[in-house]
């Protein structure tokens, strides 16, 4: 009667296990996002001059800008809203009114030694793609990178 159950025991382990592995592997194949690709025409990353991004936080709310971020890389909107929720940090929101209104959002944090360090983010809630502000060894960039993999993703109302 022991041998029944601890084979049954075994038997037991090594269906659940392939079981875990089937939805592992399931999840792994769909990490392609069905959603429409927003940057699918831009590099992986696009260089991005510190004077350009700095340039945006001159703008205030309701004003149009155009941020020529690189040759293949234009952004222009609509200021939403600019704000500065702490001494050390001031934010601002664009609507990009040619990359089907994404949001973009730019942060300017100033740190205690004096230096500065950006942080962004451009979306959209209809693509499976977003733009991150990254610094790479005192470079920035946009990066594009799958948008699940960076936003948690709720239900689009219908």
């Amino acid at each position: 009667m022991k041998a029944v159950l601890f084979n049954g025991g075994i038997v037991l382990c090594l269906a659940l296990s392939l079981n875990g592995f089937s939805q592992q592997r399931k999840i792994a194949e769909n990490t392609t996002s069905p959603q429409p690709l927003l940057f699918k025409n831009l590099q992986t990353k696009t260089n991005c001059s510190l004077s350009v991004i700095d340039k945006s936080f001159n703008y205030n709310k309701g004003r149009q800008i155009i941020l020529n971020i690189d040759s293949n890389l234009t952004i222009a909107g609509e200021v939403l809203e600019k704000s500065q929720p702490d001494p050390q940090v001031e934010t601002i929101n664009v609507r990009c009114t040619n990359y089907n209104n994404a949001l973009l959002t730019l942060s300017r944090i100033k740190q205690e030694n004096g230096s500065v360090s950006y942080t962004g983010i451009m979306h959209n809630r209809a693509s499976g793609d977003v733009l991150l502000l990254v610094n790479e060894n005192g470079r920035y960039f946009f990066k594009k990178q799958q948008r699940s993999l960076v936003i948690a993703d709720c239900p689009l109302p219908e």
